[in-house]
């Protein structure tokens, strides 16, 4: 029996021989698969080189990538001033800046999970673009965030599915670089998209920009970074769903955002806001420019006199009934122009995050032919959860919506509020949103974003020695935590709150 189990040394050479030789195939097929992202055997595209000097793999992106090339056009962002009459008030806004068409390459995570641009990796999408510089604050930042629109060879709307996003032709690349974690937009809008109509869908991704002309892409000269792909708050069957405007009707869709003044824009003056102040001291003790309603749709290219008088009459008419002394009657007061619960859970996630700019900048209403307006969809969460440069902002307690226009109204009807805090807050808390429930969701986005965090650290935030981002993203697990227990503990307190500011 024991010699059977006996192996010559010759036979035992030759089977450590084939499990070598086994063993190599298998990593030779390995590195087929993977496809080295730096493969200068590309004959029609650049190839890009995704490994960072902090990577242990050259694979290691689990992101998709995109590359714009805008054929060694650089894309300049036009921070000169120009002057304009608002309300007829004098005053210099920023021009906008110029658009430049350019070709989008989109290359996604293959079976292995990584992302690589290789001779047999070509893109998932290579499409022609117009791009710009979009913001306002946000333009003093080095890293810039973008506009884009798909455009076809004569410079038409072209719709496009996008990372499985519907199909549209505008996008924007939010930078977020005032946001180091690159998680608050992204935990705002996924909350928000749990309890709002619309809200527009989101992915992350890693961007390069070829603007030299250059036939190699590296990451060191074109690595932009981080972004979070979002849908551009439109009109559409996949968006704002909202009837497209015919004189037909004598109603009107419209979309409208308060939000500061730029060049361009067209200013709704209602009636209301002729009798205010153009400048006003916030609850922080800044005086600033008050913030002004302005459309977004009907565009600026089809925007005519009477929609611009049907959009003011409905908000005049919302605006009387909201400040008069039957303001709380179902019949005659605000109830009868907008939807109230769209309003309440508009306001509870800018209040839950603490948005320094809620109700104020950034923020969207709409309203369908036939129906009431609607308060949403969300936008801009960079300065939220303790990221901002008033310390008092900064505090994981006290109320902020109340302080906001219409809001501040809205929280003196005791039909308002207590939908706010029983029907929506405390309801969304005990379902969908208890504490645990939301930081996981933080998880989630860290995990997501994997290596792609130190790469768009060392990109632009090199120089920041003291930042950690594990401490960040705990600061701001820790802020949320507070924040909610706090909310949860005086949220009763809202209408008695305004009682007494009243009085």
């Amino acid at each position: 029996m024991k010699k059977t189990l006996i192996i010559s040394d010759r036979k035992k050479g030759f089977n450590f021989a084939f499990l070598a030789i086994i063993l190599l195939l298998i990593f030779l097929l390995s590195l087929a698969q993977r496809q080295d992202p730096s493969d200068e055997t590309v004959a029609t595209l650049p190839s890009v080189v995704t490994q960072s000097e902090n990577s242990n793999s050259p694979l290691d992106n689990n992101l998709p990538i995109i590359v714009i090339d805008t054929y060694g056009q650089a894309i300049d962002a036009n921070i000169d001033y120009s002057p304009a009459i608002i309300n007829e008030v004098e005053m210099s806004l920023r021009e906008l800046s110029p658009r430049y068409e350019a070709i989008l390459r989109l290359y996604e995570p293959g079976e292995n999970g990584y992302t690589s641009i290789s001779q047999a990796n070509v893109p998932t999408l290579d499409k022609r673009i117009s791009i710009n510089v979009r913001g306002q604050s946000s333009l003093a930042n080095p890293k810039k965030q973008y506009t884009i629109r798909f455009i076809d060879e004569d410079g038409m709307e072209n719709p496009v599915e996008l990372l499985g996003m519907p199909k549209h032709d505008k996008w924007v690349l939010n930078a977020s670089y005032s946001d180091k974690s690159l998680i608050r937009n992204y935990l705002a809008f996924k909350m928000a998209g749990q309890i709002m109509e619309y809200t527009p869908e989101i992915r992350f991704v890693e961007v390069y920009l070829n603007d030299k002309g250059d036939d190699k892409i590296t990451f060191k000269d074109h690595y932009l970074g981080v972004y979070l792909l979002i849908e551009k708050i439109e009109r559409g069957e996949n968006r704002v769903k909202i009837e497209t405007n015919s004189d037909n009707y004598r109603d009107i869709s419209f979309i409208i955002a308060r939000d500061k003044i730029k060049q361009g824009d067209i200013v709704l003056q209602t009636n209301w806001s002729k009798l205010m102040d153009d400048f006003v001291i916030d609850e922080y003790g800044n005086l600033r420019m008050r913030t002004v309603l302005t459309t977004v749709y009907p565009g600026a290219s089809s925007l005519t006199e009477n929609h611009i008088s049907k959009i003011e009459n409905y908000l005049n008419d919302f605006e009387y009934a909201l400040m008069s002394s039957e303001f709380t009657s179902f019949k005659n007061g605000y109830r009868q122009f907008i939807d109230v619960d769209s309003f309440a859970d508009l306001a509870i996630i800018n209040e839950i995050f603490k948005n320094i700019d809620g109700g104020d900048v950034s923020t969207y209403f709409y309203k369908d032919i036939g129906g009431k307006m609607k308060a949403g969809p969300v936008w801009d969460f960079d300065l939220t959860l303790g990221n901002t440069s008033v310390a008092h902002a900064n505090e994981p307690t006290g109320f902020r919506m109340v302080n906001t226009p219409w809001y501040d109204r809205l929280f003196q009807d005791s039909y308002f509020a207590n939908r706010y805090i029983n029907a929506r807050y405390k309801r969304f808390r005990e379902t969908i949103w208890p504490t645990e429930k939301i930081l996981s969701m933080i998880d989630e986005a860290v995990i997501e974003l994997g290596p792609a965090v130190s790469r768009n650290l060392n990109r632009w935030h090199d120089k920041d020695l003291d930042f950690d981002y594990e401490q960040e993203i705990n600061q701001i697990k820790e802020f949320l935590s507070l924040r909610l227990d706090w909310m949860d503990e005086n949220i009763h307190l809202l209408k008695r709150l305004v009682e007494n500011q009243i009085e």
